[in-house]
């Protein structure tokens, strides 16, 4: 699931993660253009904010991949996650077998 970090989860966000969650599905959760913040204190906001709204939802924050197109922070750890879960035939739904 692909998540503005500008914004932080939008009620359309927290709608459509608290649906996967009802079904037992697991995203990846992605907080894009991370490079539009502007500096290390809205950084540090936005990810409290998304930290708190993801934990209230259910979701490990720790595990949301914080990513930057234009500058390729985070990107070696997106394409990671992305080729684990093909590579292992990951099920979406959590604790289900591949």
């Amino acid at each position: 699931v692909l998540l503005d970090s500008r914004h932080g989860p939008t009620p359309l966000d927290v709608g459509a993660l608290s649906f996967l969650k009802s079904r037992g599905i697991s995203p990846l959760l992605v907080f894009t253009k991370s490079d539009a913040l502007k500096n290390q204190s809205e950084r540090a906001i936005r990810r409290r904010e998304a930290s708190a709204a993801l934990e209230e939802l259910g979701f490990d924050p720790a595990e949301a991949l914080w990513v930057s197109s234009r500058t390729g922070d985070g990107m070696k750890a997106l394409v990671g996650q992305v080729l684990g879960r093909v590579a292992h035939g990951a099920s979406p739904k959590k604790g289900s077998a591949p």
